[in-house]
């Protein structure tokens, strides 16, 4: 019977024979490397030699080497080690939980389709996460980075990676946002809460999830919000750079602030302000032409709010801002792949008055340039009206992993999947209904109620016999006892009183004087607003930031900004 070590060597002996073909067998190739560095060698032995020694079993690894990556923490924690004594155990058990790091004295329920965001890459050598490869004996990291190279090459295959390590992603995000006051008077649109994490910590997400490390994004508007949240993007895994935005004139003007950066290969523009699913990403990479600018499409129930798309074959034919009769259900993501030409054409169309990367691809259009239309059904989600951060919110808590890092007392149940952070309480008595996100140093209850699609922020405090439904909480929010917050969103630093009602319904909302009917609105509350006790808000009331009300209120039409109601 063979040791595991004569298996693995006859293994690796048939795949080089596999490789080398009809060259000639071991002793021959010995006597001809011999004879290939004589002075009397000729080239035809040379090369072969080089081939055979060198450049063959180079390819192989090279190849492995970019085909598939390391395997994850979760991957190895999950694995039968083999030890030297031929014993196998358990490194983890992966049908348990992993243990809570606060005490625990309640009930949690965990669901089994409870799922993570960003949803995990599939691979095709699933089997290698599961069982250590067979030539290859070790154990930890050392052992599984091994196995993992030569196993075979992911579904991604060499061509998405390939592009992807040449490929500078330019993100836009100097934009202010002005359709989502009050929440966008303190922080740039790219910067508000969903789920518990900015919108724009999303996109870089996507990225890096697709091998897009090089980053380059554009600022303007409160951007030192941006700045002072990621940084140089070390804490993400990521490498970013910053490029101002003075006046917010256009995405063309906006992309041109990013030509100072060295670019020798494709440039991946994307708005700051969407949240993007990393197979979006993947699929624009793979069905992407050379030398072709190319522009991702999706599916919109109501595509005159965006850039409607017409496509003859996979070619944009026509592109049309926000018609009042689409002929079309396309919309543009504003998400493009382009040449480093980009950089003139836009250039040229700023000096020509034309701001939007839309002008310049109808000018491409137009001069007979093919643009390529990449329709895509994953997840591209869009925050254009207050309202929509919890539709938004409520479709990504759908893939939120349930997570344990506070503490629950005797008595609470947490059911389904529920994020807790670190240093938060939730008392006896209360109820958590996920999906759900619970920020860090948060006090809720005794018996409080929270509903799914409900995110809470950080600091945030919830006094007895509070019922929150599927709304988002800020960071730093007071919630009085006996409250009920359904379908709202409300902002930092507010501070609410006993008895506080939110009514919600159907109703007509105003913006930039278009009229849009929105099903189901409680109140839109900007930030370091007062509220006294028994106060109510009917549906769809939008409360401006530092509002006050020093007494017992019924709020029926929209407060400024720093209104003081008596």
């Amino acid at each position: 019977m063979r040791s595991k070590d004569d298996e693995f060597g006859l293994q690796r002996r048939r795949r080089r024979k596999n490789l080398l073909g009809d060259l000639p067998s071991r002793s021959e190739r010995v006597h001809l490397h011999a004879r290939a560095f004589s002075p009397d060698a000729g080239g035809k032995e040379r090369k072969l030699c080089l081939v055979a020694f060198v450049l063959l079993p180079l390819r192989e690894f090279l190849e492995r080497l970019r085909g598939h990556p390391l395997p994850s923490q979760d991957a190895r924690r999950g694995r039968h080690i083999e030890g030297r004594e031929g014993r196998t155990r358990r490194a983890r058990d992966g049908k348990g939980e992993r243990q809570p790091a606060g005490r625990v004295g309640g009930t949690i329920h965990r669901d089994e389709d409870s799922r993570h965001w960003p949803p995990r890459r599939p691979t095709e050598s699933a089997a290698y996460d599961k069982e250590p490869h067979p030539r290859v004996r070790g154990c930890g990291r050392r052992g599984d980075a091994i196995k993992t190279l030569f196993a075979a090459p992911g579904p991604r295959g060499l061509k998405v990676r390939g592009v992807a390590s040449q490929v500078r992603a330019v993100i836009l995000a100097a934009g202010e946002g002005l359709r989502l006051r009050p929440f966008t008077l303190t922080r740039p649109k790219v910067m508000l809460p969903v789920a518990g994490r900015p919108i724009l910590e999303y996109v870089i997400e996507a990225l890096k999830e697709n091998g897009i490390t090089d980053i380059t994004m554009v600022i303007g508007y409160q951007r030192e919000r941006i700045q002072s949240y990621f940084e140089n993007g070390r804490r993400f895994g990521v490498s970013i750079t910053y490029s101002v935005q003075a006046k917010q004139l256009g995405t063309a003007h906006a992309l041109l602030q990013a030509k100072g950066a060295a670019v020798d290969g494709p440039v991946l523009v994307l708005p700051g302000d969407n949240i993007v699913d990393p197979d979006t990403l993947r699929v624009l990479l793979e069905r992407w032409k050379k030398d072709r600018s190319a522009m991702v499409v999706t599916f919109s129930p109501n595509p005159s709010k965006y850039g409607v798309v017409k496509l003859e074959g996979d070619a944009v034919e026509r592109i049309t801002e926000k018609p009042t009769a689409s002929a079309s259900d396309l919309i543009n993501t504003g998400i493009y792949l382009f040449e480093p030409k980009i950089f003139e054409m836009c250039e040229w169309a700023v000096k020509s008055s034309r701001f939007d990367l839309t002008d310049v691809l109808e000018v491409l259009i137009e001069r007979g340039e093919k643009i390529q239309g990449i329709e895509i059904e994953g997840h591209w989600l869009d925050i254009v009206y207050p309202w929509d951060i919890l539709t938004v919110n409520a479709k990504i808590l759908q893939r939120v992993a349930g997570r344990m890092a506070g503490t629950v007392e005797q008595g609470a149940v947490i059911s389904g999947p529920v994020a807790v952070g670190k240093g938060t309480i939730i008392r006896s008595g209360s109820y958590i209904r996920g999906p759900a996100v619970i920020g860090e140093g948060c006090d809720l209850g005794p018996n409080v109620v929270v509903f799914p699609s409900s995110s809470i922020g950080n600091n945030v405090v919830i006094s007895p016999f509070t019922e929150v439904r599927n709304s988002v909480i800020h960071n730093n929010v007071a919630i009085g006892g006996s409250s009920y917050i359904a379908n709202s969103v409300i902002d930092d630093g507010t501070v609410i009183r006993t008895h506080f009602v939110t009514h919600h319904g159907d109703r007509v909302m105003m913006v930039e004087g278009d009229l849009i009917p929105v099903s189901d609105l409680g109140a839109i509350i900007g930030d370091s607003c007062t509220f006294a006790p028994q106060c109510v808000v009917a549906p769809g009331v939008v409360v401006g930031r530092r509002a006050r009300f020093d007494g017992p209120t019924h709020v029926t039409r929209d407060i400024p900004n720093e209104a003081i109601v008596l």
